[in-house]
């Protein structure tokens, strides 16, 4: 998560005069795209001109699977001399985005795609492909991030970059720093729209300082698409540290899993950062865990990066534990992750639950939960008698192994009653099943 002392300072349009001299080519191309339904479910089809080493996965919700992952729905077929490839998914129909990534060394393009829309097959008779560059030119503290495409971006239209950094403080882990979002006085970042995409970050010597020797810029492109991609993101890394050490690298800190239910699809994501970074292997409870348990499985291993993915298309209760991501440094020595914890427990719907009446003498309120059948809740509240409330529930099934549980509560307080839950319905309720219990205190 990005401190918020480190985020960026401002935005503003200015023009350089200097070019990069070495465009990174990601050498990918949506030809076509298409979706059919089938009642709930949709077939998602790209065909995409890329090259043989491309990294191509999938992610729907928070569910990285690999292109030919049957088990989860995806297939590659039909590779063709000009090297297009067909590349299908079948998923359900969702009111979110999916996404198809494909990654070629440290450049990454990733296709945003509109799955709630109408079906439609769209050609992109004139694919956009897309190059990066880094220059170092102007000065020692500053950096360039460029963007070309074909065909050319147009300075009137809506695109837009997006500048962030990654760095490491005290040698331990890497985190994620934005440099869009708020004023700070280490950073400052300007954007140039034109036909060339530029932005130029000037870094001081404070920020150097805090990060020590290992700093390295992300830079994006976000370009809008017609038809059913609605737009497209390019990005790239660059090592933009003062002393590089070969080898060196950072395991990225990733923000903990939501909770998850029986029988849900779950990835498990590894990342590290650094230079010529080694291959990550995944432990659970400090052993390696056999292969046959995992359904898809991506390894990449760039310049800057190396990613290794474990997804399954059941979080049964075998998957359950401590998960860790390692690898072997340039001396040897085995490097460990912090932990990733997987565990199964209910959780609740505060989009579907809700005070249903707040009126001075009555009070109805629901709460609604999600967990394995037989799944239970408690409730209690400030101002929340301790008898006299009418309980009555409402069990929907989810799949063989969950079900939803709509508990109403209510209860009737005397006429004249300043009743302090009237306005402030603060409530505190305990979800149990099989896996374990979870507990919430909000505002509903």
């Amino acid at each position: 998560m990005a401190p918020h002392l480190l985020l960026i300072l401002c935005v503003i349009g200015l023009s350089f005069s200097t070019e990069p001299k070495e465009w990174i080519d990601g050498g990918t191309a949506v030809v076509t795209a298409s979706k059919t339904t089938y009642g709930n479910s949709v077939r998602l089809e790209i065909e995409a001109i890329l090259p043989v080493s491309a990294v191509v996965v999938w992610k729907v919700d928070s569910v990285v699977i690999e292109a030919n992952a049957r088990e989860l729905g995806a297939g590659t077929s039909r590779r063709t001399a000009d090297g297009r490839t067909l590349f299908t998914l079948d998923t359900k129909m969702s009111d979110r985005m999916e996404y198809f990534v494909v990654v070629v060394d440290d450049f990454a393009a990733t296709y945003e795609i509109d799955v709630s829309g109408k079906d439609r097959k769209t050609f992109y008779n004139d694919p956009m492909t897309c190059q990066a560059s880094f220059s170092n030119s102007i000065e020692q503290n500053t950096v360039e991030a460029f963007f070309r495409c074909n065909p050319e971006l147009k300075p009137e239209d809506f695109w837009y970059m997006f500048t962030g950094m990654v760095g490491s403080r005290e040698n331990i882990f890497a985190e994620f720093i934005s440099l869009d979002s708020e004023a700070n006085p280490y950073v400052n970042v300007s954007y140039e729209h034109s036909k060339i995409a530029r932005s130029t970050i000037s870094i001081t010597k404070e920020t150097r300082d805090l990060f020590g020797n290992f700093l390295f810029l992300f830079s994006s492109l976000t370009v809008p698409m017609d038809g059913l991609i609605e737009q497209v993101t390019y990005r790239i890394t660059h090592d933009i540290s003062e002393n590089k050490i070969p080898g060196e690298f950072r395991f990225m800190e990733n923000p903990p899993l939501s909770d998850l239910l029986e029988g849900e699809p779950l990835s498990i994501i590894c990342e590290a950062i650094g230079r010529n970074p080694p291959t990550i292997q995944i432990q659970k409870n400090n052993r390696p865990f056999p292969k046959s348990e995992v359904t898809s499985s991506v390894q990449s291993v760039s310049t800057s990066w190396s990613t290794t993915i474990a997804s399954f298309s059941h979080a049964l209760e075998q998957i359950k534990g401590k998960y860790s991501c390692v690898a072997n440094d340039i001396d040897g020595n085995l490097r460990s992750s912090k932990l990733i914890e997987v565990k199964l427990r209910p959780r609740f719907r505060p989009d579907l639950s809700a005070v249903i009446e707040n009126k001075a003498t009555k009070k109805h309120v629901l709460v609604v939960v999600e967990g394995a059948k037989g799944v239970s809740v408690v409730c209690s509240g400030n101002s929340w008698p301790t008898e006299g409330v009418e309980v009555s529930t409402d069990r929907a099934s989810l799949s063989e192994w969950n079900e939803r549980l709509e508990v109403n509560f209510k209860w009737m307080t005397p006429n004249g009653d300043d009743n302090l839950f009237q306005y402030t319905p603060i409530v505190s309720c305990t979800a149990v099943d099989k896996h374990g219990e979870t507990t919430v205190e909000k505002a509903l």
